[in-house]
Parts: C-alpha cells; sequence; structure tokens
C-alpha cells in the first residue's frame, strides 16, 4: 500500500511539473525591476481623462502562439497621486474591446509596477497580427504618473489621447509620442514553463572587427532571455559564405526570465567579410527565436601580423566647456598610461571650444561613433583605435570588463591597453619632418606599406595627420566675473554650483592637442595595396611651441557607403619635432613676438627677467654681466 501511495505521489510530481505556468513579461522595455518616481507625461494644469497605449507586433509575441495574455503589467511614477484605471486591448486605438480589466494605479515604492488583469485572458492565436494595449485614467492636476522609460525612438511605444482633444473625424486623437519616450505598459504572457522555455534574443555582439584568420577573438555579447526558464547554457553559430563554426557557451551564471544579460563569448573570425552569428541553442534545446546579428571582419593572416609592429591609437575626447575635462585627463587617462605611453599614440580631440580642428568634426566622428545618438557621448571620455570606445557603440568591443561609460579608473585601464596591443595588423606607417626654424614652415613626409589580399574591394584606408602640442596653456576655465565669482589669475577658485565645494586653478594645461589637421576628418583615401607615400607642407604658428610639438600619422578604415562605421585604427606612429640647432644668444631688452621660459610657459608683460624663448631665439633680458656669463657656460 505504501508503494502505491510512493507510485501515485510521484505521478503527481510529475504532471505538476508538466502542467507548471510560468509567466512573463512582454513590452519594449522588457528588463526594468522599477519606474522612475516624477519621470513621464503629464503636468496638465486641471483633472483629465488621459489614455495610454503601446503597440504590439507579431513579432513580439511569435515565440508565444497558444499562450495566454493574462493582462497587463504598467509602471506609475507619481507617489503623491493614485488613480482607477480601465485597461484594454483593441485591434484600432478608438476599435471595440477584445478584453478589459480595471484597477488602481499607484506609486507604492518610489516608481512601482501594478498588475491589472483582464477579465477574460487572450489567446495568441496563429494568426494574431497586432493589438494596441494600454488604459484610461483620470490624471490629476500636475501630477507626471504616466511612466517614461528609456529607450527612446521605437515606434509603437507610446501612444497618449487626452479627453476633448479629437482628430478631424470627430474621434478621439492618439498621438504618437514614440520619440519622445517609452511608455511603461508590459503584456503579462502566461503559458506552461516547459512549453515556452527556452527562448533567447540577440541584443548586440561587441567585438574587435579585426582579428587573425582563423582564430577565436574576445567578445561581449547581449541577449535577453525570453521565455519561462532560466538560461544555464547557450550554442552559438557563426558563419561567412559556406563557413560555419558552433561554440558551446556554459553560464556561471543562470539569466532569469525576462533579463538581459552581458556575457563573454569568443567570436570566430573566418576571414574577411561579413559574418553572422545566432544563438541556435537555449540550455541543449532548438532556440525558438531565430535571429542573427551581422557583423564585418577584417582577418588577417598570422604570417603577414608577424611582418608589421601595431602602435595603438588612444584619444581623449574633451571640451572645455566641461570643466572637469582637465582633473579627469590627470586622475584617470595620465597616470593610467604612463607605463604603456612609448608603445602608444595620444591625441586630444577637442570640441565646441577653441582648440578643436575643423567645423566642429570631432563631434561628428563621434556621433558616427555612436550611430548618430548623441546620448550616448559621454564628455570627457576616451576611446582606442575607435574600437575599445568607453561609451555605447554599436561596432565595439571592451573585452575584459563590461562596458564603461566615460572614463576607466587607471589601475584597471591596464587590460584594454594590453588587449589593443595584442591586436593583429597589416600595414605600417611612418613620418618624417623637415623644418626650417626661421621661416616656421616645413614638410611632413608619411610613408608606409599596406599588405596585398587583405582588404576587401569596397574597403579604402585613410591616412590623417595631425600637428600636436603639449603643454597648453589656457585661462578659459577662469571664473565669469558676470557671475559675481572671485576672478583672479593661478589662484584656486570655488566655482558656484561644484557638489563637492573642489577647487580648481585658473590656467588649465592641456596635453596631447590636435593644433592642426593637415587632412580630411576620415584622412586621404589609400586604395592601393603595397607602398604608399604622401608630403604634406605645413606652417607652424607663431604661439605653438615647436620643442613641445609631435607629428601624429594614423591609417583608419574608413566609414561605409551603407552608414556601417568600421574606422577602426589600422596603426599609427608619432614623430617629435627636431631640436631646434640655430638657436642665437643675443641680450636684448625689448623686441616683438610672445616669449616663453625654458619649460615653455608663456611669459606675461615686460618684467619677466632671465633667459627665454622669443621667437625661436634665446633671449637674455635684465641681467647682470656676470649673471650672463654663467648662462653662457650652461
Amino acid at each position: 500500500m505504501k508503494k502505491l501511495y510512493a507510485i501515485l505521489f510521484i505521478m503527481c510530481l510529475c504532471l505538476s511539473a508538466h502542467a507548471a505556468k510560468g509567466t512573463l513579461y512582454v513590452g519594449y522595455p522588457i528588463d526594468y525591476d522599477y519606474v522612475y518616481s516624477y519621470d513621464g507625461f503629464g503636468g496638465l494644469d486641471k483633472d483629465t481623462k488621459i489614455g495610454a497605449a503601446i503597440l504590439v507586433t507579431r513579432d513580439m509575441v511569435a515565440p508565444y502562439i497558444g499562450a495566454n495574455i493574462k493582462g497587463l503589467r504598467i509602471g506609475w511614477a507619481d507617489p503623491t497621486a493614485s488613480t482607477k484605471a480601465t485597461t484594454f486591448a483593441r485591434t484600432e486605438l478608438n476599435g471595440e474591446d477584445l478584453a478589459t480589466g480595471t484597477g488602481t494605479l499607484y506609486d507604492r515604492n518610489n516608481g512601482s509596477w501594478n498588475t491589472v488583469n483582464f477579465k477574460t485572458p487572450i489567446t495568441i492565436a496563429e494568426d494574431f497580427d497586432h493589438i494596441y494595449v494600454g488604459y484610461q485614467c483620470t490624471l490629476k492636476a500636475g501630477s507626471w504618473g504616466v511612466s517614461n522609460m528609456y529607450p527612446h525612438n521605437q515606434a509603437g511605444s507610446a501612444f497618449l489621447s487626452r479627453e476633448g482633444v479629437n482628430d478631424e473625424s470627430g474621434q478621439l486623437l492618439w498621438e504618437d509620442l514614440s520619440e519622445s519616450g517609452t511608455l511603461s505598459i508590459q503584456l503579462i504572457v502566461e503559458g506552461e514553463t516547459s512549453e515556452y522555455g527556452n527562448i533567447a534574443s540577440l541584443q548586440n555582439l561587441r567585438r574587435y572587427p579585426i582579428a587573425t584568420q582563423g582564430e577565436t577573438s574576445d567578445g561581449l555579447l547581449t541577449l535577453c532571455n525570453e521565455g519561462m526558464s532560466s538560461i544555464n547554457s547557450l550554442t552559438l553559430t557563426y558563419t561567412l559564405g559556406e563557413k560555419s563554426e558552433e561554440k558551446a557557451i556554459p553560464l556561471k551564471t543562470a539569466i532569469l526570465k525576462g533579463k538581459k544579460a552581458n556575457i563573454a563569448v569568443p567570436v570566430c573570425n573566418l576571414g574577411t567579410g561579413e559574418h553572422s552569428v545566432s544563438i541556435t541553442k537555449v540550455n541543449d534545446t532548438d532556440n525558438r527565436l531565430k535571429g542573427t546579428i551581422t557583423y564585418y571582419q577584417t582577418a588577417v593572416p598570422a604570417d603577414v601580423a608577424e611582418r608589421y609592429t601595431r602602435r595603438p591609437l588612444v584619444e581623449w575626447i574633451e571640451s572645455e566647456n566641461a570643466w572637469n575635462c582637465v582633473k579627469y585627463y590627470d586622475d584617470y587617462l595620465a597616470p593610467g598610461i604612463d607605463s604603456y605611453r612609448d608603445r602608444m599614440s595620444l591625441l586630444s580631440c577637442h570640441f565646441e571650444d577653441q582648440f578643436m580642428t575643423g567645423d566642429d568634426e570631432e563631434l561628428e566622428m563621434l556621433l558616427h561613433l555612436c550611430d548618430k545618438d548623441s546620448s550616448k557621448i559621454y564628455v570627457p571620455t576616451f576611446m582606442i583605435d575607435r574600437t575599445q570606445m568607453v561609451t555605447y557603440s554599436s561596432d565595439a568591443i571592451c573585452n575584459y570588463a563590461l562596458w564603461a561609460q566615460g572614463v576607466v579608473m587607471p589601475q584597471f585601464v591596464g587590460p584594454l591597453y594590453e588587449a589593443a596591443l595584442e591586436l593583429p595588423t597589416f600595414a605600417s606607417v611612418t613620418a618624417e619632418i623637415d623644418y626650417d626654424e626661421q621661416t616656421l614652415k616645413g614638410q611632413i613626409t608619411v610613408s608606409g606599406e599596406v599588405a596585398e589580399n587583405i582588404l576587401a574591394e569596397s574597403d579604402e584606408l585613410g591616412l590623417v595627420v595631425v600637428l600636436v602640442e603639449d603643454k597648453v596653456d589656457s585661462d578659459s576655465q577662469l571664473i565669469d566675473e558676470v557671475k559675481q565669482d572671485d576672478k583672479k589669475d593661478d589662484k584656486k577658485v570655488r566655482r558656484k554650483g561644484d557638489d563637492d565645494g573642489s577647487q580648481v586653478y585658473g590656467h588649465v594645461t592641456h596635453n596631447n592637442v590636435g593644433r592642426y589637421r593637415l587632412t580630411p576628418l576620415y584622412g586621404d583615401v589609400i586604395t592601393e595595396e603595397g607602398t604608399y607615400s604622401k608630403t604634406y607642407d605645413f606652417e607652424l604658428e607663431e604661439d605653438w611651441k615647436v620643442q613641445d610639438m609631435r607629428v601624429l600619422a594614423y591609417l583608419t578604415l574608413n566609414p561605409q557607403k551603407n552608414g556601417k562605421w568600421r574606422g577602426n585604427v589600422i596603426n599609427s606612429t608619432e614623430q617629435a619635432f627636431p631640436t631646434p640647432e640655430g638657436i642665437r644668444t643675443t641680450t636684448l631688452s625689448c623686441t616683438t613676438g610672445r616669449a616663453y621660459d625654458l619649460q615653455g610657459r608663456q611669459l606675461q608683460g615686460h618684467a619677466a627677467k632671465g633667459i627665454m624663448i622669443r621667437n625661436g631665439q634665446k633671449i637674455i633680458k635684465g641681467c647682470s654681466i656676470n649673471s650672463l656669463e654663467s648662462i653662457l657656460r650652461l
């Protein structure tokens, strides 16, 4: 008898497991556990009946055919104003209700989700095309409870209506505000866990766009668990033409349902060309979503990579309009790169200030890198070879750490530099300077070699040449007298509005300033393989300090016609200006031109005494004969 009970108990457990129900949330922002208080639509001057809705397409629910839409999950972002709401599902915004529900929307925890079930669930049928789901309620005057979430610019993610505002036909006007925000409205989909588990979608793959052919490189994969069970393992399939390779990825930490995750993955480099990657299996079961991500890869044979030494380019992005740029440079970038400086080139890109080159072209470049999404640009920040960019970018990789924003702390940035130094290259670049210190004119010859049979026919390299100067003094950080702050040269001052009360110097020193670019933004085009050589004429400004100047030249893969940014830096070189040989020692009481001391600092007024440099000549001013003789013996 006991055995019979045990058998029946086991059978019940099995039936229970088979029939276990699970739920998940489907919408536009699907992995948020909270909504932001006071962040949304509203602010009307009187109590008004409003409507809020999103469009749900077949693609959004295709993996869940046969499951039920149980109700809606709705975010509310105003702790001072709760409201009664009627939910709906319709094929048209002003159409007949397919399902309805009632509930209260309120913020119980500084931005909260509310569950409102439909009276009768909706089955997602095979012929499902689309529905609009949302709610109508009375929004109290001044309330911002209709929660607005990121990301924006998602078609169908935000429709709003207001009582008394009708269209030309007299029906309620629903305004599409998807570009302004995404409504926190989600479907609650219910089904059997065993049937609707093991579903994952690819969001992004960040990786190095150049790698050694036939080898795997590091990548960072962003994916979403869109099934009703946790994900413990994946199988990725990489394809290039007829070539294909699978990689099994066990996960140390399970990805829970409805959650996004960034995981380190190997990236296959099957050759030069457009690859695709897909998640073919989840938990050793075929993935029900068949989406792929495509990426272009440049493959360098190992014997070619051995012929060239690669010098990465580190670019520091700043603007004098952001007062903390110099502090970040001194505290973060400079200490981190110190031990790598002789193996890397360094350039500071300014925009919207006096040191920018061209018509704010650096900002144009950043927008290209960020796929024209200005919200992804952080200042100050830095990037390595324009592929390890420390902002969000659809075509980049930061392989030893999670994707960072802004600036990486110096104690953590080393692995990024190491990874950049290990990348292969297939081209060389060198620079020679011929400079006349008297006329401030000269020529720069940049030459090198591009290996054969690496680039695709549509690829083109760009050669960029920039004159760079260190120790550039600026007083633009001085406090503006109009703001009624103290304004005293070279004295620590406190800025109004500084939260931490920090103090900064009025004068600041910029390093690695791109003084003048001798080429277009994306460089002079190089399309032919083999050797190349280009010569550029230049003339220095009188206030540039030649002893602190160098030439920076680098090769990039240019942006493609279809808009895909592949502007990674292939190789770079730096060459210091030659030390002036014709410096003459002269005693003068006064002369024209700006004067500098031997440390390169500009001297102010006529009170300075001693030895200085003016117009490339050594000047002695206000010295006794004994002092002069001492100086001449140096």
